[in-house]
């Protein structure tokens, strides 16, 4: 499946990316949510609000799943800017879009992979 991980109207980079009090309230919109069409959710077992393990050769994060019609099927997208929180086993539990990319360039421009990597999605 191809990953995106598209900026945010709710914060910018990682500010207002840090930790929520999760017994104090609620989550905030898109923080860790991972959104997928409705037939790739379908077809991966999964279902809206759902947990998921997003994975690659780089990392793997899990991230709540959000159906929409509003995403190309074939295409998961997961907002940037979610601080990281390793596990003991070293997956981030956070929905953080940094467990899955690298920090090495790309040529021409050498500008850090953020943008259109391959993953894998299974249930959590």
């Amino acid at each position: 499946m191809l990953f995106r991980s598209p900026k945010t109207i709710r914060r910018t980079h990682s500010q207002d990316g840090g930790p929520v009090p999760w017994s104090a309230s609620p989550r905030r919109r898109d923080h860790g949510e991972l959104t997928l069409c409705p037939a790739d959710a379908e077809a991966l077992g999964l279902s809206d609000r759902e947990r998921a393990v997003v994975f690659n050769d780089r990392g793997s994060t899990i991230a709540t799943v959000v159906a929409s019609d509003d995403i190309a099927p074939g295409v998961a997208c997961l907002h940037q800017g979610v601080w990281l929180d390793l596990g003991p086993d070293g997956t981030d539990r956070a929905g953080s879009a940094n467990a899955l990319s690298s920090t090495e360039g790309t040529g021409p421009a050498f500008a850090p992979v953020m943008h259109g990597l391959a993953v894998g999605i299974r249930k959590a």
